[in-house]
């Protein structure tokens, strides 16, 4: 499960009631500040492997899982100062690989292009990943953007939406004008059996769920 929760607006009871209500393996929540970390304390018991850094601007992130870590890492995205979280997870005898990251929103000229570059990043990070991986998070670019197309040719990633279509993320309270910003891709060697959108629950962001299959042996 991914949700952006919204720093500023956002509703921890809203959002902490509907995470107990699906009780994701998996949950990456975005715009997470030390207010909203404690506002969510209780998550810490379900999930006691975490990889968390708290902002109190819009790009604080958190990474909540039920299976061990193997490793993991909160690195600077490109030369921003912007953070993102890459761990690798024992699944049984498996492994898998989580990257999540919130890119810069293009509201200028200048915030676009620094968006580009960090996607061209999180690009180049995914081609050398070995294992089973996914890639999630507030991207903010929509899939029909040139700029989309060459970070996932680049990636070498599969994108949700060409099997399970477009679905609009973003902004929850204007649905009828919504589009799709936050994205999953994953690795050709994991299946994404299910994805579907949330309900409401207090951000300006729907919450995203996908189930997946780690393909092999």
């Amino acid at each position: 499960m991914l949700i952006n929760v919204n720093t500023q607006l956002g509703s921890p009871e809203k959002v902490s009631a509907y995470v107990g209500s699906i009780n994701p393996d998996f949950l990456i929540l975005q715009e997470i500040s030390d207010q909203w970390l404690t506002d969510l304390s209780k998550l810490n018991t379900i999930y006691p492997y975490r990889a968390i850094e708290t902002r109190e601007d819009n790009f604080g992130i958190g990474l909540y899982s039920k299976h061990p870590f193997t490793s993991k890492s909160i690195t600077k995205l490109g030369d921003s100062s912007i953070p993102y979280i890459r761990a690798q997870i024992a699944i049984g005898v498996k492994e898998l690989s989580i990257i999540t990251a919130h890119t810069l929103p293009p509201k200028s000229k200048a915030h676009a292009k620094s968006r580009n570059a960090q996607l061209k990043t999180l690009a180049t990070i995914a081609r050398i990943e070995n294992e089973a991986l996914l890639l999630i998070g507030d991207l903010n670019i929509t899939p029909f953007s040139n700029y989309f197309e060459e970070f996932k040719k680049h990636s070498g990633l599969i994108d949700t939406s060409d099997k399970f279509g477009i679905q609009a993320t973003w902004p929850s309270f204007m649905p009828l004008l919504g589009i799709q910003v936050d994205h999953v891709l994953h690795s050709d060697n994991v299946e994404v059996t299910e994805k579907s959108i949330g309900p409401r629950v207090g951000s300006d962001h729907y919450p995203v769920l996908v189930r997946f299959n780690i393909l092999g042996n």
